[in-house]
């Protein structure tokens, strides 16, 4: 953008100078002495060949035949042979009333010069049509390496946007196709069909128009920085994978085999060292499930682990029947751990259920608690294996049993004889012992009833 802006300010500048210098001419003024002047009749764009006026419709130029001498740039074409007597091409865009220096056009047969040529690159339909790039800008180069780009050549003119005529020569085209013809140095060009084969390329305006360009940039120098770069992220890899910092170093080999392409031999070897480092990583996260099972007993660990070996490295064939073994181990594991867990929920429902008298409710869990008779658990220190809970429980539900048993006789020995504080007495001694037996409601009220309100 700035370059078209800078060229349109020049080229309004030199308009200026010329409507100041017309102005002179018709002021009717002493006469000073005159030249002719070649200047644009209306804007012309880079390659159209130069025609003068009556010599042609498509007529662009004229001369101006009193121009004062002393205001005549430098450069400036004051002989009418130079445009009549070969074809003339713009070597630059011109805007309307703009003077034609010399060093801005060049005969036809010389507008490709003899140690240049042109080249064609496909570009994106959409940069065509945007208006950016346009014939005779001069652009960088950019090679892209992956997602990196480098700077192939420097100030590069671009010669033609989309179309040629029959003698090879820049037209304009309403709908121009997707390619941009740039032109190059003829020694440089082999080079630059190896790029283009290799890679695919990026137009951005001259970083530095005042580069005598196409200036092809020294890649050895670069090259060797850049496989610099790459061996160093090698042994850093290297490194990472000798401390079993696996996670790094694979991301850290993964640069180095993505980012620089272009350095072959170390690319391909970082490629090796990474595809080794994730069969190594993978490992390692199978013995992370290993140790969240059998160790820590977490099994969601364990299935998080295994998921993510399968997940991200499922290409890893070396782990694919121990992540089977581990997710099978890891599932009956499981299994036993809930079969566990809800062993140890009925102890603890039924010690509740005895504690607080619920014979009921007691009965009920202990009858579930025979199911688990068959089972070997080694839950630790002050959980019994379930054979000895079922025998132990088995003896205190009996003796829970008999002492309601024995108590309830007792209180209706009491309200028999009518001794009605003793029946209080003993009502209220149950009540501690056996507060969610479901049989105190009745005991309760035969107390009351017996005494009118007194339980």
């Amino acid at each position: 953008m700035f370059i078209i802006v800078a060229g349109v300010l020049c080229a309004g500048a030199a308009a200026f100078s010329v409507q100041q210098a017309l102005s002179r001419v018709r002021s009717g003024g002493p006469r000073r002495e005159s030249v002719p002047l070649l200047l644009a009749m209306r804007d012309i764009r880079y390659g159209e060949p130069l025609v003068l006026n009556g010599m042609g419709a498509n007529a662009n130029v004229m001369f101006v035949e009193d121009w004062p001498k002393n205001l005549t740039p430098a450069g400036g074409i004051t002989e009418h042979d130079y445009v009549t007597t070969r074809q003339m091409r713009a070597n630059t865009s011109f805007v309307k009333h703009e003077p034609i220096l010399e060093s801005q056009v060049l005969p036809d047969d010389e507008f490709v010069p003899p140690d240049m040529v042109y080249e064609r690159i496909r570009i994106d339909p959409d940069d065509v049509n945007s208006g950016q790039l346009r014939a005779g800008l001069k652009v960088d180069v950019l090679q892209m390496e992956g997602d990196t780009p480098t700077v192939l050549m420097r100030s590069v003119r671009i010669y033609a946007l989309g179309n040629l005529d029959a003698q090879g020569r820049p037209v304009e085209a309403k709908d121009p196709e997707p390619t941009v013809f740039l032109l190059i140095k003829k020694a440089d060009q082999i080079e630059f069909l190896r790029a283009k084969l290799a890679s695919r390329f990026i137009l951005v305006p001259a970083s530095d128009p005042q580069i005598e360009g196409p200036l092809l940039v020294d890649r050895r120098s670069e090259q060797e920085a850049r496989r610099k770069e790459a061996l160093t992220l090698l042994e850093q890899g290297r490194a990472l994978m000798q401390k079993q910092d696996y996670e790094r170093a694979l991301t850290v080999l993964t640069e180095a085999a993505t980012k620089y392409p272009g350095v072959e031999d170390l690319s391909a070897e970082a490629g090796r060292e990474a595809a080794s480092c994730r069969a190594l990583l993978a490992k390692a996260y199978c013995d992370k499930a290993r140790r969240a099972l059998e160790e820590e007993k977490d099994f969601a660990a364990a299935t998080k682990w295994l998921d993510t070996v399968e997940k991200d490295f499922g290409d890893v064939t070396d782990v694919r029947d121990r992540v089977r073994q581990l997710r099978q181990a890891t599932t009956e594991a499981l299994a036993v751990h809930r079969e566990q867990m809800r062993y140890q929920s009925l102890l603890s429902d039924l010690d509740a259920a005895l504690t607080h008298g619920n014979l009921p409710r007691a009965e009920e869990l202990l009858a579930t608690l025979e199911t688990f008779s068959d089972r070997d658990f080694a839950l630790g220190e002050g959980v019994p294996a379930p054979r000895a809970a079922l025998r132990d429980y088995g003896h205190r539900l009996n003796d829970v049993t008999t002492q309601f048993q024995v108590d309830t006789q007792v209180l209706e020995a009491h309200l028999k004889r009518r001794n009605l504080d003793q029946a209080r007495a003993k009502l209220q001694e149950m009540k501690k012992a056996f507060p969610e037996h479901p049989g105190m409601e009745e005991l309760t009220q035969k107390v009351a009833a017996a005494g009118g309100a007194g339980a």
